[in-house]
């Protein structure tokens, strides 16, 4: 599965320029976890920029509350207006970082919610500078691959099963509780230590299963929540697997008709084709990136380059035609290269950011399915024969990871399926390659008396792509004002 994350353009971008010019844990204990131990109110400092900072001590496991601790890092942006509460926010992943999205991403909630709330965000656990893991082995293995080849799968495989033995060689036990479950007991006590009588909550993408769990978990403390484009909650990882091929084959489809009614389409007059030859072109010269000391461009950087345009968010698909039309008419594979190991997630300084781990084992825990090599070969091959372009890029990045994992410790993720406190929006686009609208018909379903808004569009999530799903998500988040069920915004 591709990382379920909002692309960082502003980062994309800087690179595409600028390349075109340790001792096991103890063993985690097992008991039933009992309920969270006070908390001490919250000590916010100014961190720049009009921005608050703080750090919180949580159980490392939530299940011996009284045992070791993990620190996490957390950020607000304060109301501007006249204060009426708090919303937490996640921009998604598993791995995105929210301290450092909320300084790129937070003015646009502020303004939909007219500055009158605080919004908190933090890095969930494992992540950034909350207690991290690192463990960047495999990295460049992984994302460079060919998912569409049994060569490339084995060497997916093998680069996820090296994260997976650096990162228990480093942290053991505590991999187990990188997941939903116990980041979600970690939210819980922000809220408490925030002084939050309940949790409003805006969750994006992963974000949304991150919301969903809290309603299954807490539902007497649900505030206002708005949830866009929404995971499965209940689905196993193959479900979400063909679920994102058929969405991202509708999405390729969606693009190339775009593309073709521009006169100077980035793939050529015949979207498909180009497309076609772009891939056959690349996978037989990958051809050597100037500047890079050797480095090549491959398929599967190729294939992020195309996550990039499907996603479509905030000027991603732009970006993405650029650099296939600089290749194309050019022939420099710089653009390509400097794009696709960004939304791979490499850094400017040319080291990772952890996102790619904290993808790896939120998936092991969150989904106990456990596969072999052999088992992922052949969903690549029924996803291919559903989706020859895009089936097996778009199955493989989380059941690759499915062979990777810890032993199973936990079932299936809690169903937010009893009556919560508050008022429960679910925003989904009619064609999103990452997180198919069937999963927010889901979520509504399940969810007494929440509602679904639907933006007439394809792309990955829409409260940052449409005034009209950002107005309704500021109504439910500060009045709890729900839009009629089904409601539909244009493009």
């Amino acid at each position: 599965m591709p990382r379920i994350r909002l692309v960082n353009v502003a980062v994309v971008l800087a690179l595409a320029l600028t390349v075109a010019a340790c001792a096991p844990a103890p063993a985690a204990p097992s008991a039933a976890p009992p309920p969270a131990p006070p908390v001490p109110a919250l000590d916010w400092t100014d961190c720049g920029d009009g921005f608050q900072c703080t750090t919180i001590e949580v159980p490392k496991y939530w299940n011996a509350p009284d045992g070791e601790k993990i620190t996490l890092a957390m950020t607000k942006m304060p109301a501007t207006g006249t204060r009426t509460g708090a919303i937490f926010v996640n921009w998604g992943g598993p791995g995105d970082p929210g301290n450092a999205s909320i300084r790129t991403r937070g003015q646009a909630i502020a303004d939909a919610t007219g500055g009158t709330m605080d919004i908190i965000t933090w890095d969930p656990r494992g992540l950034a500078v909350s207690t991290p893991i690192s463990c960047p082995e495999g990295n460049l293995q992984y994302f460079e691959a060919d998912p569409a080849t049994p060569e490339g799968l084995r060497s997916m495989a093998d680069a996820a099963q090296q994260r997976n033995a650096a990162c228990t060689a480093r942290y053991g036990s505590y991999l187990d509780v990188i997941g939903t479950v116990p980041g979600v007991r970690d939210l819980e006590a922000m809220r408490v230590a925030a002084g939050e009588p309940v949790l409003n909550f805006l969750g994006l993408s992963y974000g949304t299963r991150i919301g969903a769990t809290y309603a299954a978990m807490f539902p007497g403390t649900v505030g206002n929540m708005v949830l866009d484009g929404s995971m499965s909650q209940k689905g196993t990882v193959r479900d979400t697997a063909f679920g994102m091929v058929r969405s991202g084959q509708d999405s390729l489809d969606r693009w190339f008709a775009r593309c073709a009614a521009k006169p100077d389409c980035a793939f050529g007059p015949d979207p498909g084709a180009g497309y076609d030859a772009l891939f056959a072109k690349v996978r037989a010269e990958q051809p050597v990136v100037p500047g890079t000391d050797g480095k090549r461009l491959t398929v599967g950087l190729l294939y992020q380059v195309v996550l990039a345009g499907l996603v479509d968010y905030a000027g991603s698909q732009e970006l993405a035609e650029q650099v296939i039309a600089d290749y194309r008419t050019k022939g420099d594979p710089s653009g390509l290269y400097a794009v696709g190991m960004a939304i791979a997630g490499r850094k400017p300084d040319g080291t990772f950011s952890n996102g790619p781990e904290i993808f790896q084992f939120v998936s092991c825990a969150d989904w106990p399915t456990r596969l072999t090599l052999a088992d992922v070969q052949a969903d690549a091959d029924e996803a291919a024969r559903m989706s020859p372009r895009i089936g097996a890029f778009a199955a493989t990045f989380a059941l690759t990871n499915a062979t990777a994992c810890p032993p199973a410790k936990d079932g299936p993720l809690p169903l937010p399926t009893e009556p919560v406190a508050g008022k429960v929006l679910i925003m989904g686009n009619v064609s999103d390659a990452e997180t198919p609208l069937e999963n927010g018909e889901e979520l509504r379903s399940m969810i007494p008396g929440a509602r679904l808004m639907v933006l007439e569009t394809m792309g990955h999530t829409g409260f940052y792509r449409s005034q009209c799903l950002a107005s309704a998500a500021g109504a439910t988040l500060t009045r709890g004002e729900l839009p009629a069920d089904g409601t539909r915004c244009p493009a």
